[in-house]
């Protein structure tokens, strides 16, 4: 369950897919962590586009710049979500479930 844990934080430092991709839900502000195992050729082509509505680091100057950022109010509110991220990560949001229950003509 982290679910909780979306809504509570205002910002999110990652350097893994596993939360990328659904943290943009939130419209907040995330910073993707680079390392020097991974590479954007490592990543699908919409895990790259993803990271594009992050913040990228790669050191821990850039993590802290970030940080800074958020804690100083430096990222407009609903900052990543954008049109890219509305059509082909958050379609029909927030209204999913309703989409789905059409498609399968449980509602008319």
């Amino acid at each position: 369950e982290y679910l909780h844990l979306f809504a509570e934080c205002d910002a999110m430092i990652n350097d893994c897919g596993s939360f990328t991709v659904e943290w943009l839900f939130t419209g907040k502000p995330g910073c993707f962590v680079f390392n020097e195992d991974l590479r954007e050729e490592h990543l699908t082509t919409q895990m790259n586009e993803a990271i594009t509505r992050y913040r990228i680091a790669r050191s821990a100057e850039d993590i802290i710049s970030f940080i800074s950022d958020v804690a100083g109010g430096r990222y407009p509110t609903e900052c990543c979500m954008d049109d890219w991220t509305r059509e082909n990560i958050a379609v029909n949001y927030p209204h999913v479930a309703e989409k789905i229950l059409e498609e399968m003509d449980i509602l008319a």
